[in-house]
């Protein structure tokens, strides 16, 4: 097997930027006005709190399932007068009942702030993965990825509405990367762990994650790919304690939801609705909703399983394991029968694999420059993403009544913009997992080395 990559070495520049004062106080105001709008609300424009209907929606289940109702029948009316369905499973419905202990306002701003420091700590977690530095290090590198991250459209949206996104993908990289300890990575990104000596807390919680939304399932992928069949075995196990607590204190919401929910696409909404943000909706606005747009999607849908599958093999094989773990996260959100733009909070860890591709000079000189075809193909991607999912094109389009069915060239390119971003970023990924180990920690360019 070859050796695996090394971690890259943060130039001198950079390293003396994080040491100063101003560089701190400056993105830690930008980060605090940020998250204070988020929390508080614009000033004259918003409730304070916001009102965050999804995060209503999950306590209103957790009350109901406190009250012994029927989570899968209509929920009682929201605070401000909707009737919304619960979709979760009834484990989710359980967690959910801690939301139902405080009231809505101070739960909702909770939420926030969780999902705003969650956020943080993917970013430090994958900055981790890539660059050799201390976590003081990687919180200083990170801020401005965090303050500007949280106005993207993704994660404005999740914050919006108070949906668990965020709080999702932090039980999943954590699960995936730390090591002994939620706040610690492990040796992985050097190659030199063995898998059957990895703790298992972190496929149990993986486990979890899957069972209170499923689409994390996909995460299988991850211990697969890395041959870590004993990981693979543990996060199935927590997804099946999970799953059979939900049947053992809600025997009949679980059957329901097994039986008669789940399959129930009209509970979540129209697929070619513009922003389903996946294959499935890619294909329901371009081929109309039927049987052919659903075949199709299935046959990429286990398509990107393969291809993204022997990608994240040759990333983790390279020493990059969390580039592996954000490529099998690319199959959630290609795969996925129902992708809404704000499940793609993935954009924002996402943003440090194109940046560190991008921005060479971050990393110390090493002996192999990066080829600079690469480097300007990252570049063109960062520029395209950060108008993409700033804009979130699929509100420019037209988008009400079923008018989706009826778009042109020109709005089925703007309206599935994320998806296209997706692909050509999965393009980036086996790139880079071709680059040799001996570039891995340069930051030199070469027009010559592609």
């Amino acid at each position: 097997m070859t050796s695996p990559a090394r971690r890259a070495q943060l130039s001198d520049a950079v390293t003396a930027l994080l040491s100063r004062r101003a560089w701190w106080l400056g993105w830690l105001v930008a980060l605090a006005v940020s998250a204070a709008i988020h929390v508080f609300g614009f000033p004259g424009l918003q409730d304070h709190p916001p009102y965050r209907i999804d995060f209503d929606v999950y306590r209103t289940g957790g009350q109901v399932v406190l009250d012994g109702g029927d989570i899968f029948a209509i929920l009682p009316a929201l605070a401000q007068g909707d009737h919304l369905p619960f979709t979760y499973p009834p484990i989710a419905a359980l967690i959910f009942t801690l939301f139902a202990l405080v009231p809505l306002g101070v739960g909702s701003t909770l939420m926030t702030l969780a999902s705003i420091a969650g956020l943080g700590y993917c970013l430090v977690l994958i900055a981790r993965f890539t660059w050799n530095i201390s976590v003081r290090t990687a919180i200083g590198l990170t801020l401005p990825l965090l303050a500007l991250g949280l106005w993207i459209g993704p994660v404005r949206e999740t914050l919006l509405f108070g949906q668990i996104n965020i709080l999702l993908m932090v039980g999943i990289l954590a699960g995936l990367l730390a090591g002994t300890a939620p706040w610690r990575p492990s040796g992985r990104a050097d190659g030199d762990e063995n898998p059957a000596r990895a703790s298992l807390w972190g496929p149990l919680l993986v486990g979890l994650v899957s069972a209170v939304k499923l689409t994390p399932l996909v995460f299988g992928l991850y211990y697969l790919a890395r041959r870590d069949f004993r990981g693979a075995a543990a996060m199935t196990a927590g997804f099946a304690v999970s799953t059979g607590i939900g049947f053992a204190v809600l025997p009949g919401a679980s059957v329901e939801y097994w039986t008669t929910t789940l399959l129930s696409s009209e509970r979540i909404g129209v697929p070619s609705f513009a922003t389903n943000q996946g294959f499935n909706g890619l294909l329901q606005r371009l081929l109309g909703e039927g049987p052919t747009a659903t075949a199709i999607w299935i046959a990429l849908s286990i398509a990107s399983i393969a291809v993204i599958g022997i990608l994240a093999w040759a990333l983790s094989r390279a020493g990059r394991p969390a580039d592996a773990a954000l490529a099998v996260a690319l199959v959630s959100l290609f795969a996925s029968p129902v992708t809404w733009g704000h499940h793609w909070v993935w954009i924002v860890p996402f943003a440090i694999v194109v940046l560190r591709i991008a921005l060479p000079r971050m990393t110390s000189d090493a002996a192999a420059p990066l080829p600079a075809s690469l480097v300007l193909y990252a570049r063109i991607l960062a520029v395209a993403g950060a108008l993409i999912f700033y804009a979130t094109p699929y509100w420019l389009v037209p988008h009400d009544d079923g008018a989706e069915q009826n778009w042109n060239v020109l709005d089925h390119i703007v309206g599935n913009a994320f998806v296209l971003w997706a692909l050509a970023f999965l393009v980036l990924l086996a790139w880079w997992a071709r680059v040799p180990h001996s570039a891995d920690s340069t930051g030199k360019v070469s027009p010559e080395n592609d």
